[in-house]
């Protein structure tokens, strides 16, 4: 089954807001199916990092990219995504300091990894793969 996994790569800011994105990240590792998904955690290391990471990773054949990180981190994530033709699908973990685009959107702030990752896997399980 190993060639039908689905890739996921979460894009972490590790300077965004206060709360643990050690800990959510723990915490969804032990509930990711590893027979049905693979994963890669890529922290940023300046402004607009996230921007080539998600580029990177949709050119990879990513299915999922994870922002771990506030506005600013979803901001890039999503401008490194939005222009190509083929897109996958995206997820957020507001771990910012104020989120407001999680709180426009409704996603719950804190550490709330199994809601999440249902969400995800229910998601992709749903997903044709077209853009």
């Amino acid at each position: 089954m190993s060639e039908n996994k689905k890739k996921i790569i979460f894009i972490v800011n590790p300077i965004s807001g206060t709360q643990s994105k050690e800990l959510v990240l723990s915490l969804l590792d032990e509930k990711i199916d590893k027979e049905m998904y693979t994963w890669e955690i890529v922290y940023t290391k300046r402004a607009g990092h996230a921007i080539e990471i998600a580029a990177d990773a949709a050119d990879s054949h990513t299915d999922i990219v994870v922002a771990v990180g506030g506005d600013g981190t979803i901001n890039e994530v999503v401008s490194g995504i939005a222009p190509l033709k083929k897109r996958p699908q995206m997820a957020v973990i507001p771990t910012g300091t104020t989120n407001d685009f999680a709180r426009a959107l409704k996603i719950p702030r804190g550490n709330y990894p199994l809601r999440l990752w249902k969400r995800i896997s229910t998601a992709s399980s749903n997903f044709n793969g077209s853009a």
